[in-house]
């Protein structure tokens, strides 16, 4: 998958439409670490992001540090 380039702060809208797609598409959970070398983001943003995502409504199953969305 293509690096995609670094997003604002006004693009928060667009990192999280980025990080659940790819969470949704992978096979495998993914971890934080791997979400943000993917993305070129930071951990520390994409753990933000998957903050935001549980806050609205995103279900976020942790299993040590991979990750699970699913729409609750």
């Amino acid at each position: 998958m293509p690096r995609h380039p670094r997003l604002t702060d006004r693009d928060i809208p667009e990192l999280t439409a980025l990080v659940l797609r790819l969470v949704l598409q992978s096979p495998d959970a993914l971890t934080v670490n791997t979400l943000s070398t993917e993305l070129g983001e930071s951990p520390r943003r994409i753990q933000r992001t998957l903050t935001a995502a549980e806050a609205a409504g995103w279900i976020v199953t942790r299993t040590g540090k991979e990750r699970r969305l699913t729409l609750s």
